[in-house]
């Protein structure tokens, strides 16, 4: 399996009058893994989720041996990101979704950051939940009459001497 890479140049514009950065043109990385607003920037700006998509792009094709998609395919021709189930049958379907989730297009669908992308990746974490206040107020009352009761017992003993 070749992977293709084409190469831009960014540069940076010098006006002494105004000595913002410029970018004059916007680079892109390998099709494969590069997300919408990376090749055309009427999409967006790129930014973490950007990344994430790059990320998803790399665990497809590390579980299933093949590359999604090119983006224009699946944007011009609706080409759909075959699912990884497709290639790894005993894939956990959590994992799966989450790899889809971070392909998405639109960077409003994909994950909005890098903790929470990791989060649906480890269902453990994922359905990890903080017990209510109810049970941490009533493990609090056990431990406090727990320790009263041994301090009980401790001065009746001291006392029985």
């Amino acid at each position: 399996m070749g992977t293709w890479c084409w190469r831009t140049w960014l540069f940076k514009l010098w006006d002494p009058r105004n000595p913002v950065t410029q970018m004059a043109l916007r680079g892109a990385g390998t099709p494969q893994f590069a997300p919408p607003e990376q090749m055309d920037s009427s999409f967006g700006h790129t930014d973490a989720r950007s990344d994430l998509y790059s990320l998803g792009a790399t665990l497809y094709t590390l579980l299933t041996g093949h590359a999604p998609p090119l983006v224009n395919e699946r944007m011009f021709r609706n080409v759909r990101v075959p699912p990884l189930r497709s290639y790894v049958s005993d894939l956990s379907p959590h994992v799966e979704k989450a790899i889809l989730k971070s392909l998405a297009l639109k960077p409003a669908q994909r994950f909005q950051s890098a903790s929470e992308m990791l989060a649906a990746l480890d269902r453990r974490r994922a359905t990890r939940s903080s017990p209510p206040l109810w049970a941490w107020l009533l493990l609090g009352a056990v431990v406090l009459i727990l320790l009263c009761a041994v301090v009980t017992l401790g001065v009746l003993a001291v006392m029985a001497r």
